[in-house]
C-alpha cells in the first residue's frame, strides 16, 4: 500500500536592521561599506603614530650622539682637575689620571705600596649604560661598580642620570673618585 505524502510547509523569515547607517544582517555581521573606510582610517592613524614615534626616537638618538661625547669630555676634565687638586692638598702625588684609549679613562691611587684603580668607560651608543666604572686593587674591595645613563631632558638637553636623578659631569666625577679614596 502506498502512502500519500503529506504537504510540507516551510516558512523562512529574514529581517534587516539599520542603525546609524550600518546594516546588520545574519547575526550581527556588519555588511556596510563603512567598514573599509573605517579600517583604512585606523591604519592611516596607526601608521602616522608610528612615523611620529620613529621621528622622536631618531631625534633622541641624534641628541645623544651630539651631546653625549661632550658630557664625557667634561667628566674627564673634572677628573683631571680633581686629581691635581687632591694631590696638591695632600702634599704628594697619590692619584694619577690617565687617558688610556678612546672612551676609557683611568685614575690610579698609589700610597705606601697600596694600589687601587678606577677605570671608566664611555659608550655614546648605549644610552642605558653610557658611562660605567669599576674599581680594582687593595682599597675598597667592597666598592661596587657604578654607572650612569644618558637621558634627554626638555628642551633637547642630554644629561647623565643615575638611580637618584640627573647628575652634572662634576657630580659624576666626584662619585667616581669617592669610591677610589679610602675612608
Amino acid at each position: 500500500m502506498l502512502q500519500q505524502s503529506q504537504p510540507v510547509f516551510r516558512i523562512r523569515v529574514a529581517f534587516d536592521i539599520s542603525l546609524g547607517g550600518s546594516i546588520l544582517q545574519h547575526g550581527g555581521t556588519n555588511m556596510s561599506s563603512n567598514w573599509a573606510a573605517d579600517a583604512a582610517e585606523r591604519l592611516r592613524k596607526s601608521q602616522e603614530t608610528k612615523r611620529q614615534q620613529d621621528a622622536v626616537m631618531l631625534e633622541r638618538r641624534q641628541l645623544l650622539k651630539e651631546q653625549g661625547p661632550n658630557l664625557w669630555i667634561q667628566v674627564r676634565e673634572f677628573l683631571k682637575t680633581k686629581v691635581l687638586e687632591f694631590n696638591k692638598n695632600y702634599g704628594q702625588m697619590v692619584l694619577r689620571a690617565m687617558d688610556t684609549k678612546e672612551g676609557e679613562f683611568d685614575v690610579k691611587f698609589q700610597l705606601e705600596g697600596t694600589v687601587s684603580e678606577m677605570r671608566a668607560r664611555f659608550e655614546a651608543t648605549s644610552s642605558q649604560q653610557a658611562l660605567t666604572w669599576t674599581y680594582s686593587g687593595a682599597i675598597n674591595r667592597d666598592q661596587k661598580a657604578g654607572s650612569c645613563s644618558l637621558h634627554v631632558h626638555h628642551p633637547a638637553t642630554v644629561v647623565f642620570q643615575d638611580d637618584v636623578g640627573p647628575l652634572t659631569p662634576e657630580a659624576v666625577a666626584d662619585k667616581m673618585l669617592d669610591g677610589l679614596i679610602p675612608n
